[in-house]
């Protein structure tokens, strides 16, 4: 199912955005393996939404339809 706009978490990173920290740091977001950001969702979900996190982890929330069907399950 397709997230609908007003469903969507701001403010986030888009697609372009390099990723500000971490293992792929400078990476443009849409070059980072979608089994990290997998792994990276749940930690944060986990660790806790922070300021320095929650652009990333809304990214990664916005992409969960596309990062599914990438990984061939649901996240």
């Amino acid at each position: 199912m397709d997230m609908r706009v007003e469903d969507k978490k701001s403010p986030a990173l888009v697609d372009t955005d390099k990723m500000p920290w971490g293992r792929h740091k400078g990476k443009r977001m849409m070059d980072i393996p979608p089994a990290y950001l997998r792994w990276l969702y749940y930690d944060i979900q986990q660790n806790g939404i922070t300021e320095r996190n929650d652009v990333v982890y809304n990214y990664i929330y916005n992409s969960k339809d596309a990062l599914a069907e990438e990984l061939g399950e649901e996240l």
